[in-house]
């Protein structure tokens, strides 16, 4: 009659050299995200006009995926295009900290990559609300004599012009 042999006599009989399995951490190295896509082109010169004039489009991007962030970006602008980082700045710091939030941030560049066809950052800064000049700053002026003219000019934003 053979006898088995139990469990810890099989495993003082087997050899004792063994493989280390994986680390742990490799598998969580190979089952990490894809590395962020190459950005060896740089946007155009012009991208940053066009995104200036565009913007409506690139919220129309935006939209779809949340109202939320259109909505914070309605109030931002385009302030620079340096190779594939474009700078938006923000009025109110709420409204940066939204957007640099990673889905938000990830979202907006999305949306930007496919507004240029190509890979691109973002970048965020507080910036403050540019004045648009007066019209009465891009007046000639001319030398008025008559204290009637000069009043209706100053009072009523007349514009004299030369014959």
């Amino acid at each position: 009659e053979s006898e088995e042999p139990t469990p810890s006599e099989e495993a003082a009989s087997l050899p004792q050299t063994f493989e280390a399995a994986p680390e742990p951490e490799s598998r969580a190295v190979a089952e990490a995200p894809e590395p962020e896509p190459e950005l060896s082109q740089s946007l155009p010169a012009t991208a940053l006009q066009s995104l200036r004039t565009r913007w409506d489009q690139v919220l129309a991007l935006i939209r779809p995926r949340s109202r939320t962030v259109e909505a914070i970006l309605r109030d931002c602008r385009p302030l620079e295009v340096k190779g594939n980082v474009i700078t938006l700045g923000f009025y109110y710091p709420f409204h940066k900290d939204r957007i640099e939030e990673e889905k938000n941030r990830s979202m907006v560049e999305d949306a930007l990559r496919d507004f240029f066809g190509m890979p691109v950052r973002i970048k965020c800064s507080i910036t403050t609300r540019q004045k648009s000049p007066r019209p009465s700053s891009a007046r000639p002026a001319l030398k008025v004599e008559d204290p009637v003219i000069e009043a209706a000019v100053q009072k009523l934003g007349a514009v004299v012009r030369e014959a």
